[in-house]
C-alpha cells in the first residue's frame, strides 16, 4: 500500500450517531459485516466462531427504522489522505522490525533506511545547534 491508500476517516463522524450499542464494542470486534441489506449500519462479532451473536449497530442520524438515503449516504463524502508527508519510523521500530524479516537478505534494505535516518537526524540536530536564535539568552540559567 501507499501512503496515498491512507484515508482520515474522521470526517464521517460528522455523519453518523455516536450510539453505544450494548456487547458491541468497536474496539473489541473481529468480525465486521457491511451489507446492503443493512445499509444504516454494520453487524459486528466479538469473535470468529460463525455461531457468536452478531450484535446490530445503526450509524444512521435519526430515529427512523428503515434507512434513508438523504439522511445516511456515507458514499458521497469525501475522504482525503491521512498523510500528507513521510512518517519517518523510529530507530527502535526499524530495529525491532528486523529480527522478524525472512529471508535476512532483506534486512539490509531496512538497515540502510536505519542508517539514512540516523544520518539525516544528525544533520538536522547539527543545523539546528547551528542557527542563531535571538531567544537562546532565555534559556540560559545562572
Amino acid at each position: 500500500m501507499k501512503r496515498e491508500d491512507f484515508l482520515d476517516v474522521w470526517v464521517l463522524q460528522n455523519y453518523i450517531t455516536k450510539r453505544k450499542e450494548p456487547g458491541a464494542v468497536f474496539s473489541q470486534g473481529r468480525v465486521f459485516q457491511f451489507d446492503a441489506a443493512y445499509k444504516m449500519g454494520y453487524k459486528i462479532r466479538l469473535t470468529y466462531a460463525e455461531d457468536a451473536p452478531t450484535h446490530t449497530c445503526k450509524l444512521q442520524k435519526s430515529k427512523a427504522r428503515t434507512y434513508k438515503e438523504d439522511i445516511f449516504s456515507l458514499h458521497t463524502v469525501n475522504l482525503v489522505p491521512k498523510y500528507t508527508a513521510l512518517i519517518p519510523l523510529t530507530a527502535e521500530k526499524i530495529k525491532s522490525l528486523l529480527e522478524h524479516i525472512a529471508p535476512r537478505s532483506k534486512g539490509k534494505y531496512f538497515e540502510d533506511i536505519l542508517r539514512q535516518q540516523e544520518s539525516a537526524s544528525s544533520g538536522l540536530h547539527d543545523q539546528l545547534l547551528d542557527e542563531d536564535d535571538p531567544d537562546d539568552h532565555l534559556l540560559e540559567f545562572d
